[in-house]
């Protein structure tokens, strides 16, 4: 288990063999999921992850009951860690259907502990994305999803 604190906010990752357990057992140490339906909607994400190397997923502990929490990181260089939001598109123009990633998601903030944070991450969020302008469709390269940072294929 790798730790980071990113956003102010320590963010556990786990190597493939401890989230198997984690996902079978529905506990890992200090983290737990206690309910089928997020088992299956963790599984999901982490499939997405193993799919796509820049991707990452990541838990957080919540509030006082210590719930377990699941994010999805974009690996935007070495240090830097961006939370995303990942929605099902289909492109209005050629039907395609595909994950594409927002920084901008309000649920990838869920967790962060203190105004603070939430407002430096969101910040980050805008840099990115004005950096990294509007993706195209990866099909016919001709719709833009507005304010995404990454597409899958």
């Amino acid at each position: 288990m790798e730790i980071k604190l990113i956003d102010g906010e320590k963010i556990y990752f786990l190597e493939k063999n401890e989230f198997l357990i984690f996902l079978k057992e529905g506990i890992y140490r200090f983290l737990s999921l206690d309910k089928y339906f997020l088992r299956n909607i963790v599984y999901e994400k982490y499939k997405l992850a193993e799919r796509y190397p820049e991707l990452l997923l990541g838990f957080s502990l919540v509030g006082i009951k210590k719930l377990t929490v699941p994010y999805m990181f974009l690996k935007v260089d070495i240090d830097t860690f961006q939370r995303i939001g990942l929605r099902n598109i289909r492109c209005p123009e050629c039907n395609w259907i595909g994950m594409v990633g927002y920084p901008d998601d309000y649920l990838a903030y869920y967790a962060v502990n203190n105004e603070f944070n939430f407002k430096k991450a969101y910040e980050l969020s805008k840099n990115i994305k004005t950096n990294n302008i509007d993706l195209n469709c990866t099909s016919c390269k001709k719709y833009i999803f507005k304010g995404s940072i990454w597409i899958g294929e």
